[in-house]
């Protein structure tokens, strides 16, 4: 709200009549206006919230993985050629809706005899009917078409680089993680919590 803003929404009012509903309406709006720009300029004293955040492990595709190109259509998923899982959190495949999944994830495709198919994607979807990667390339121009018409046998790791925030997150205030291989330690059963530090950031 600039001056001539201010002027005028303190002008409006100068005559009030507390009998005359719009004048009413008036302090309402001035009221709202103002508690509005307050909390904009103090977000920090006013929102801050705990949530907690869960992430996945690392996890490889099967080692019977292969990709394809074609000819005809266009190709941009891999064939797991084994059974994904959907519950087993270590698995490639993991996917429980609304916690945590690999869908999303970053996958990083190697030894393909075709070099240019290497390099680093991301999961868009995973088929359990098919037992397939559906992924696209981390690019101005994400579709992905494999290059070359023979079956290939890749590898590929599956990791979580990047963490989807509640809607109304405004800036990280702070993060901290658990020490899961502390779980055996007294009785909490969860691990015990400890801050993110810059140097612990840079090893996990």
């Amino acid at each position: 709200m600039n001056l001539k803003e201010m002027r005028t929404m303190v002008a409006s009012i100068l005559d009030y009549d507390p009998d005359v509903q719009s004048y009413r309406d008036e302090i309402t709006r001035f009221l709202n206006e103002s508690y509005r720009n307050w909390f904009v300029s103090r977000p920090y004293e006013f929102s801050q919230k705990t949530v907690d955040v869960y992430t996945m492990p690392d996890a490889d595709i099967p080692n019977t993985s292969t990709i394809q190109g074609s000819n005809s259509e266009i190709r941009n998923f891999i064939e797991a050629n084994a059974a994904l899982s959907s519950t087993d959190s270590s698995n490639a495949g993991f996917v429980q809706r609304f916690t945590t999944t690999n869908e999303g994830s970053i996958i990083e495709v190697t030894n393909d005899d075709e070099t240019s198919n290497n390099g680093t994607y991301i999961i868009d979807k995973i088929d359990f009917g098919d037992n397939r990667f559906y992924v696209s390339k981390m690019s101005s121009t994400p579709q992905v078409d494999w290059v070359g018409t023979s079956s290939s046998v890749v590898s590929g790791s599956v990791q979580q680089r990047y963490i989807t925030l509640p809607n109304d997150c405004v800036d990280i205030l702070g993060v901290q993680i658990r020490n899961i291989s502390e779980t055996a330690d007294g009785t909490n059963a969860l691990g015990k919590v400890y801050n993110l530090t810059r140097r612990r950031d840079e090893e996990l």
